[in-house]
């Protein structure tokens, strides 16, 4: 399985486009490393470096940041299981990065439980 698909690398492009680097766009893609506690929300690609995209990294150290990331990295890690990372199929962001990025610092790591983010979600205060 390829980390981003064709419409996710699209969306990615379209949200740099509008916007460099902003807190405002859903994530397009859930990127987990299994056996490294390790997770990735992008929402963002580098239109003419499409292996750096933007987003939030939760290493499982207690504390998520945000950055740019290079694909090619991120796929060749490896646990000690031969495990590659692996792309969530069923991911639908139901927040900005910023929601998940201001929840993930509250918490020490990423998070999908709904009552917690929408805590952060000011539109909904």
């Amino acid at each position: 399985m390829s980390l981003l698909t064709p419409l996710q690398i699209q969306q990615m492009l379209k949200n740099r486009k509008k916007n460099r680097a902003s807190l405002d766009h859903a994530p397009v893609a859930k990127i987990t490393v299994p056996g490294l506690n390790s997770t990735f929300l992008l929402s963002e690609i580098i239109e003419n470096n499409q292996n750096i995209a933007f987003g939030i990294c939760d290493a499982g150290t207690g504390e998520p940041f945000l950055g740019y990331f290079d694909l090619d990295v991120i796929s060749n890690f490896k646990t000690t299981w031969g495990r590659a990372p692996e792309r969530d199929p069923y991911f639908i962001a139901l927040y900005p990065l910023r929601v998940y990025f201001d929840a993930a610092v509250n918490c020490g790591q990423l998070t999908f439980v709904e009552s917690i983010l929408a805590h952060f979600d000011e539109d909904l205060r």
